[in-house]
């Protein structure tokens, strides 16, 4: 289990949860780490905490969501190839936040 605060993003702990299952996944099979909680992918560019609020908010914690290695659904969520796109999404929304505010 990781203990991880509502105001960060799933991208910020990719690298330990893929530390944790190392082990356990061919590294060659690695194609890109997505999460699903109850078959329903969870969308990186949303911070933990509203994710939770969207999906679990009923659960009982720990908020138990599903690692995949392969299979990215395109379709369904945006890629993020690396921990700079997730500071760049985050600097544009505030920046967008921040023009809303000031109209």
């Amino acid at each position: 289990y990781l203990v991880v605060p509502r105001v960060t993003y799933f991208p910020l702990i990719w690298d330990k949860v893929v530390k944790h299952f190392e082990k356990h996944v061919d590294q060659d099979k690695i194609d890109e780490v997505w999460l699903d909680y109850d078959g329903q992918p969870l969308k990186w560019h949303y911070p933990i905490g509203v994710l939770f609020d969207m999906h679990a908010n009923c659960s009982i914690l720990p908020w138990n969501i599903t690692v995949h290695f392969r299979n990215f659904p395109d379709r369904e969520i945006l890629r993020c190839s690396c921990v700079d796109v997730v500071e760049s999404h985050f600097i544009s929304s505030i920046k967008e936040a921040d023009a809303l505010k000031h109209r």
